[in-house]
């Protein structure tokens, strides 16, 4: 299956477009990132079903630079993913499209890429693309006790938020929407968490925190230092430490002690539903605690 997965658009002066189109949008880029050997800087905007890349060149010397003196600012080509970045390069190449490059390469976005010269496609410079499905980038934080795994999704300058997997929801699910507006750090409960510790090696101040009630209890966290709390509840809990602006989320089967403890926390919010809803309602919830 071969599905549009963005629109690239070469342009020239960065800052002016990315306000104008979040203007047009209300979306700002939930991703920007160089790619050197290029000399581009990719911003990633989401439009629904497909996404924005804007090229900005980083040089005079970068193809998108030669693209704009020529052509000027504007359309620079259109992405297609597919399921097997291989097969589909050697299917054109038997076919006798003229391919640029000798093998798939590593793009922006996490993407394995290839282009087809535009000759052969009406005008219109054509990509096709592998998408690794996750958002999350491997990663690691040195702390005073021990050096422990972390996965990373968003823009550092976003509002920060701090996940604890314990499996009870879809991390990446929760990830993919909240990259969009949130710089997000995700670390398994498996680890000794000394939340302020964590934090400083992390170079994070103020974070929203989302777990399970079990984590919450025991994360060695100043309330100080939480901008919200986020409680993904798995079994019956008698109650929570108090704190401010908490989202209570639950699954179906959880219903029922989701409710319990809302009962019993004051100034929280309530939200069951399957993972897709939970992810939704954590978004508005960061998005309406650091609109304040």
């Amino acid at each position: 299956m071969i599905e549009l997965e963005h629109v690239g658009i070469a342009i020239e002066d960065a800052p002016s477009t990315l306000a104008v189109i979040g203007n047009i949008l209300g979306e700002a880029p939930y991703k920007s990132e160089p790619v050197s050997e290029e000399g581009v800087r990719t911003h990633f905007i989401r439009t629904g079903g497909a996404k924005l890349e804007l090229l900005e060149a980083l040089n005079s010397d970068s193809p998108i630079a030669k693209f704009i003196r020529k052509r000027g600012p504007g359309l620079h080509h259109l992405a297609f993913e597919v399921d097997d970045i291989h097969t589909t390069r050697d299917r054109f190449v038997q076919a006798g499209f003229s391919i640029l490059g000798d093998a798939p390469r590593r793009g922006a976005d996490g993407k394995i890429v290839f282009f087809v010269h535009p000759r052969d496609t009406g005008g219109v410079l054509f990509e096709f693309c592998r998408q690794d499905r996750s958002v999350l980038e491997n990663s690691s934080v040195e702390t005073r006790h021990d050096s422990l795994p972390v996965r990373r999704a968003g823009r550092p300058d976003n509002p920060q938020v701090l996940v604890v997997d314990s499996g009870v929801v879809d991390i990446e699910l929760l990830a993919r929407r909240l990259e969009q507006s949130s710089y997000v750090l995700v670390l398994r409960d498996e680890v000794i968490l000394d939340g302020a510790n964590i934090l400083d090696a992390l170079g994070l101040g103020r974070v929203h925190v989302a777990a399970t009630p079990r984590v919450l209890t025991n994360l060695d966290l100043p309330s100080a230092r939480r901008l919200s709390s986020i409680v993904f509840v798995d079994a019956e809990v008698d109650g929570f430490p108090d704190d401010h602006d908490i989202l209570i989320a639950a699954a179906p089967p959880y219903a029922a002690a989701a409710a319990h403890l809302w009962s019993s926390v004051r100034d929280a919010d309530l939200v069951v539903g399957d993972d897709e809803l939970i992810a939704l309602a954590a978004e508005k919830h960061i998005r309406r605690v650091d609109a304040r």
